[in-house]
């Protein structure tokens, strides 16, 4: 393993005006190792080399990492490649490209795949990670980071809704399951689970004994929630 390769420097003691000097006037390129808190970035150049390896806690400290980036090594020459893992590099993604810097995706699967094929060690660590993340950029493997418009935001944002209310409702629904298995297990037989009929009726009624002591509204109810044709039968107490 080349340990040189791999080590990292804290972003406030990185000298950005020499890492400037270092970086020229040639493309650069910028590959973040995503992580909760502790961020990794390696600066590579075209030809493979490491300018620098650099960690940060973010987000208290991007800010500044941002500062240097854009001030010393400029929007326009920067080029930065990130895994799509997770929301924690959403924010500093945003940031980048607010300030005109090109965003790349590579996907996570090619760099814990290959772990070994880059320095034959099997293992996977933030920086050798941020590495081979600008190893797959600089192979043409990455793909650009466009944001979604606002229609397919709002349309996004409307699924995860969705989702959100699918899984309380499943939840609910194995609860109600659960209950009725050990109080009313005859209605499941008679009428199926989540239904709008059966669901009215626990609601209302609550348990086969005050079913059978409200009848007719209860076959009132039923007629009116159920299919028609069907909820006579259901009514009566038939399949």
């Amino acid at each position: 393993m080349n340990k040189r390769r791999y080590r990292t420097t804290e972003v406030n003691q990185v000298n950005w005006v020499q890492l400037s000097e270092q970086a020229g006037e040639e493309r650069v390129v910028f590959a973040v190792d995503v992580a909760k808190e502790k961020f990794v970035g390696t600066l590579l150049k075209p030809d493979r080399r490491v300018l620098k390896t650099i960690q940060w806690h973010h987000p208290s400290q991007t800010p500044e990492l941002l500062q240097g980036l854009l001030a010393h090594l400029g929007a326009s020459s920067l080029e930065v490649a990130m895994e799509p893992s997770g929301t924690y590099g959403d924010a500093l993604r945003w940031q980048l490209a607010s300030h005109g810097v090109a965003v790349y995706r590579v996907s996570p699967k090619r760099v814990h795949d290959l772990a070994e094929v880059f320095d034959g060690v099997p293992s996977l660590h933030d920086a050798k990670a941020a590495y081979q993340i600008g190893r797959w950029h600089l192979d043409g493997v990455s793909r650009p980071w466009d944001e979604r418009d606002e229609q397919r935001r709002a349309l996004g944002a409307e699924l995860s809704l969705l989702k959100l209310y699918q899984e309380r409702f499943a939840r609910s629904r194995n609860r109600l399951e659960a209950l009725l298995s050990r109080h009313w297990p005859e209605l499941t037989g008679l009428l199926e689970l989540g239904s709008v009929t059966l669901m009215r009726l626990v609601a209302e009624y609550g348990s086969a004994a005050q079913v059978a002591a409200h009848a007719e509204p209860a076959r009132q109810l039923m007629r009116r929630e159920g299919r028609a044709g069907a909820a006579p039968r259901k009514a009566r107490g038939g399949p």
